[in-house]
């Protein structure tokens, strides 16, 4: 059991609807944060997902007041594949650590969540999809995994494609 005190999510809606349903009883917002978005290469410019006003419209667990560390229109210029995102996601992750204590929630996708691996961990790494990872920083700014890809809470653990 994690007492979560900051959910970030995607902006998307399947990465917003799933944070959304995790604080749903937690007395939390979910922050969209466009640094946690898909590798770029594989999005439109500027990528297709709504501003957090409409994001809220759909679901009124978003938090609007939030600053994001890129928007929509700053998020950087990425070359092609998966892990051209890891710049993006350093410095997204450099930022919310930095403004924001206590046990965080990041609810992304393959490309961002291999990146944190990478930055955090050792290796980048995709996990299966619904999976949780867990790292605990050690010291400031000093992060280690304690577990990766863990589906022990899905009730169906079949077809979870970590590539």
């Amino acid at each position: 059991r994690t007492d979560i005190a900051h959910v970030f999510a995607s902006p998307y809606d399947r990465t917003i609807e799933t944070a959304s349903i995790i604080v749903a009883d937690k007395n939390l917002l979910v922050k969209p944060e466009p640094g946690l978005c898909e590798a770029l290469y594989l999005c439109h410019n500027p990528p297709g997902f709504w501003d957090p006003d409409k994001l809220k419209e759909k679901f009124p667990l978003v938090d609007t007041d939030y600053v994001p560390v890129f928007s929509k229109h700053t998020l950087p210029k990425e070359g092609f594949g998966d892990d051209a995102c890891i710049p993006r996601v350093r410095a997204t992750l450099k930022r919310i650590t930095e403004k924001y204590d206590g046990d965080l929630l990041l609810v992304s996708h393959g490309a961002p969540i291999g990146a944190i691996h990478e930055i955090w961990g050792k290796d980048f790494t995709y996990v299966g999809q619904a999976t949780v990872t867990k790292f605990v920083e050690v010291q400031k700014g000093k992060f280690k995994m304690e577990f990766s890809s863990d589906a022990s809470h899905l009730s169906d653990k079949s077809n979870l494609r970590p590539w």
